[in-house]
């Protein structure tokens, strides 16, 4: 799939866009950031976890005589209600993020196969004046690229 090439982000869209994640980061103050050691060390809730805490929920207030006083069933539930709230949210902001990503690393693409499409054309028409600096220049990109010459075995 490619992208018309009259497409463009003009300023204004740009800073709509900016505003609006303004406000969605204004209405989730309480965002937090994991370290990848943090991410790595949690058990996650997953679809087929959830019903395991709702049914534990659901025991809490059949027998709320068999847990500790530190557990509060409140605020389990709050966070339930919190973790069901921004449910699809993440699904929304995964499918866009995926989208952006797409589309930004489709046009990389494109735009890198063009430019070595115009490296070959001007390598191709040989030296020209005021060329000539700009081709080596960015024949720099590809040093050390390409097939290696294989050294001969050394006679013992």
């Amino acid at each position: 799939m490619t992208i018309p090439a009259e497409t463009e982000l003009t300023a204004e869209a740009r800073k709509a866009i900016s505003d609006a994640f303004d406000t969605i980061e204004k209405n989730l103050p309480f965002l937090i950031s994991l370290t990848p050691d943090e991410r790595k060390g949690r058990v996650l809730m997953g679809d087929r976890n959830k019903p395991f805490v709702e049914r534990t929920l659901e025991g809490a207030h059949i027998a709320p005589e068999l847990l500790p006083r530190s557990i509060v069933v409140a605020n389990i539930e709050r966070q339930l209600a919190l973790y069901r709230a921004l449910s699809p949210v993440v699904a929304r902001m995964t499918s866009l993020a995926e989208q952006i990503e797409d589309t930004h690393s489709q046009v990389g693409s494109e735009v890198y196969t063009q430019a070595l499409e115009m490296y070959r054309h001007f390598k191709a028409a040989g030296r020209t004046d005021g060329l000539d600096e700009l081709i080596d220049n960015m024949g720099k990109r590809f040093n050390g690229q390409g097939r290696k010459k294989k050294t001969p075995p050394k006679d013992e």
